[in-house]
């Protein structure tokens, strides 16, 4: 499994907003091949801080999202002055080595 994490954040003003924008989100990755779920973290004590996250089946699965219309339309649905008040890292890719539910 992979996970895809990135860390965003916005003026503590605009949490609500982006919480919102994420939960009304189009949805269509869930239909994509390998996606398995999508997080998004806020951040404990640091207002404006959160983490989204992806889970992918592997590598392939996310870079076929990514070249996807769909992914393209889910950024272009952001509108300019949210997505302008969101600073990001770049996306960190973790592989799952060890997970206790299954028995590792």
């Amino acid at each position: 499994m992979l996970m895809v994490a990135s860390t965003l954040r916005v003026a503590p003003s605009e949490g609500a907003r982006l919480e919102e924008k994420l939960r009304s989100r189009l949805g269509r990755v869930d239909a994509h091949d390998g996606f398995l779920r999508l997080r998004l973290l806020r951040r404990k004590g640091a207002a404006g801080e959160y983490l989204f996250v992806t889970e992918w089946r592997d590598l392939a699965s996310f870079a076929a999202y990514l070249k996807s219309d769909d992914f393209a339309a889910s950024q272009d649905r952001i509108p300019d002055d949210l997505a302008q008040a969101i600073s990001t890292e770049p996306p960190a890719l973790f592989e799952d080595v060890l997970d206790s539910k299954r028995g590792d």
